[in-house]
C-alpha cells in the first residue's frame, strides 16, 4: 500500500509538471491564487550634503575683503584662536593668487586710550597678522605691515559699536599683475573671441 501511495504521488507530480510546462510553452495563462501581499523594502535616499561653508575672504580690485573680523585679546596683539580658521583661509587665498604681489597689512584702533597707545597696539597687531600668514607659508616679501592707531576711523567714535567697527585690520592691495583681453565679436555667430591678452602690473598707493 505504501509503494501504491508514493507511485501515485511521483506519477502525480510528474503530471502536474508536465501539465505546467506546457501550458508556459504554448502561451498560456498560469494564474496564482496567493494573495498575500508582498512588501518591497526601498532603500532611502541618500542624505543631501551640506552646503559648503561661504567663504570669507575674497579679493575685490584692490583689496582683500575679509567676511568677519579678526579678533584680539583685549588690548593685546594676539590673534584668538576663534579667528584661526579665518587666518587660514586668507593665506590660502593669497597662495592661489600669485598675481596678488604685494599686500599692505594696516592695522587701525578706536579712540579709547592715548594715542601713543593706539598706534603702537595697531602697528603690533597688522604685524601678529603678517606673521601669522608668514608662518602659513605667505612669502614675507609680499606683505608690510603698519598701523595709524586711531587717526583713520570708517564711522564715528561716539557708540560702542562704532568704536568696535574702528577697531580693525584691513588689506590693500599695493601691487598686482592684472590681466587685460581685447575681444571682437564674430560677425557669423555673434560670440566673443578673445584676440589678444596682454598682463601689466599695477601700483597703488597703500
Amino acid at each position: 500500500m505504501k509503494r501504491h501511495l508514493e507511485s501515485y504521488t511521483k506519477t502525480t507530480n510528474v503530471t502536474l509538471c508536465l501539465a505546467l510546462a506546457a501550458a508556459l510553452a504554448c502561451g498560456g495563462t498560469t494564474t496564482f491564487q496567493d494573495t498575500t501581499p508582498i512588501r518591497i523594502a526601498v532603500a532611502p535616499p541618500p542624505p543631501a550634503a551640506p552646503p559648503p561653508p561661504e567663504k570669507q575672504v575674497k579679493i575685490r580690485d584692490n583689496r582683500i575683503e575679509l567676511g568677519q573680523k579678526i579678533q584680539f585679546a583685549y588690548d593685546k596683539a594676539e590673534i584668538l584662536p576663534a579667528s584661526f580658521a579665518l587666518m587660514d583661509e586668507l593665506a590660502k587665498v593669497m597662495q592661489e593668487n600669485p598675481q596678488v604681489q604685494k599686500v599692505s597689512i594696516e592695522g587701525h584702533a578706536s579712540d579709547e586710550g592715548e594715542d601713543k597707545h593706539n598706534l603702537l597696539l595697531s602697528k603690533a597687531r597688522a604685524e601678529a597678522v603678517r606673521a601669522y600668514l608668514v608662518s602659513k607659508g605667505v612669502s614675507t616679501e609680499r606683505m608690510t605691515s603698519t598701523g595709524y592707531g586711531e587717526t583713520r576711523p570708517l564711522v564715528s567714535n561716539d557708540t560702542d559699536a562704532g568704536r568696535e567697527q574702528n577697531r580693525r585690520v584691513e588689506f590693500h592691495i599695493t601691487k598686482q599683475e592684472v590681466t587685460k583681453e581685447k575681444v571682437e565679436v564674430d560677425p557669423t555667430t555673434g560670440h566673443e573671441k578673445v584676440i589678444e591678452k596682454t598682463s601689466a602690473n599695477e601700483e597703488a598707493a597703500p
